[in-house]
């Protein structure tokens, strides 16, 4: 994978919490469990509303399900959450997918399995959400990440022989690889917070609307090491509340448009920060593909890094047969 900066609308923190950190794609805050890094907050608005160090589970529901104020006394107490003050609304009461269920079950009470299965399914694509947060997704180049694998292989190798000496100087590399990311992670977020952080004022579809500076960003982050394809793949998700305080002191939601008109821009400053650190740190040079749709770290031969990617090599093997096929078809090989 080249190194990317991705933006996706984040609904149900239930899910962050619950449904993918059941698994070893433990994207979010379970990821410590299963020996993912846990979450840190990030932002000047999650600075200014006491969120620092380390993400808790507890806290990120909280905010990101119910926007709830971390100072309010009340922030720390789930039985005490339907009475403690929010970050301005707290969105739109939308019918949840088992009430659209319900509802249609209503209508046809006597519906078959096959008929219920297909009303469930409606149900799901039918439920509206608020959004909660937009995702921003940095990943790095797959050179970086083998880059990274081939330490940490060093480092338990030399721990696993007893020489934590040795061990220990892998495990410097390591982390130098990691802080690499985080500085480039954290300055395209810094980028973004500057150039995209606007909220809207008042009605748009009139003359009475405007835009707002709203600069103070409250940010969840976490560093993976796998793609969904169990692939290695380094990257951090950057979960930025849905909320952001305005010039008059008033939460309000934040322009996502704003992110993805700068993603580019945040994009090109998050992977040359990365770089310039590796190179700085490690002394080793990134130098752009013969494709020219990235750079990569120079040695690393294109297939070692095809070698670390199931997708490519499913890719691949589908390719060979279809190449097959054409050429039974129709004589000759197929062009590009």
């Amino acid at each position: 994978m080249d190194g990317v900066l991705s933006i996706a609308s984040g609904y149900s923190p239930e899910y962050l919490l619950k449904e993918v950190a059941a698994g070893r794609e433990n994207y979010y805050t379970g990821a410590v469990a299963e020996g993912e890094p846990p979450g840190r907050w990030w932002g000047a608005g999650a600075e200014k509303l006491g969120l620092r160090g380390l993400v808790e589970a507890q806290d990120m529901r909280a905010v990101y399900e119910r926007f709830i104020d971390p100072r309010e006394e009340g922030f720390h107490d789930p039985s005490r959450w339907d009475e403690v003050g929010t970050l301005g609304h707290t969105g739109r009461r939308y019918l949840s997918e088992d009430e659209i269920y319900a509802a249609a079950l209503e209508r046809e009470p006597d519906a078959a399995a096959e008929r219920r299965a297909e009303l469930r399914t409606e149900a799901g694509k039918a439920a509206r959400h608020n959004v909660a947060f937009l995702d921003v997704t940095f990943s790095v180049q797959k050179s970086v990440t083998l880059l990274h694998t081939a330490f940490e292989a060093r480092e338990v190798a030399a721990r696993n022989a007893g020489d934590e000496k040795t061990a220990a100087a892998w495990g410097e590399f390591r982390t130098a690889v990691e802080d690499a990311i985080w500085a480039g992670n954290n300055a395209a977020l810094a980028y973004l917070q500057d150039k995209a952080g606007y909220s809207r004022v008042g009605h748009h579809g009139g003359t009475a609307g405007r835009w707002v500076d709203a600069h103070n960003f409250v940010v969840a982050s976490f560093f993976q090491h796998d793609s969904r394809d169990r692939d290695p793949q380094l990257h951090i998700h950057d979960t930025i509340l849905n909320r952001v305080e305005g010039p008059d002191g008033v939460w309000r939601t934040l322009d996502g448009r704003s992110l993805y008109r700068w993603r580019p821009a945040a994009a090109a400053v998050a992977e040359r920060t990365c770089e310039e650190r590796i190179t700085h740190t490690l002394g080793m040079l990134l130098a752009t593909r013969p494709d020219g749709k990235s750079r990569e770290v120079v040695g690393i031969a294109e297939e070692t890094m095809a070698l670390f990617s199931q997708r490519r090599r499913a890719v691949t093997a589908k390719t060979g047969e279809l190449f097959e096929l054409f050429e039974q078809r129709y004589g000759r090989a197929p062009n590009s």
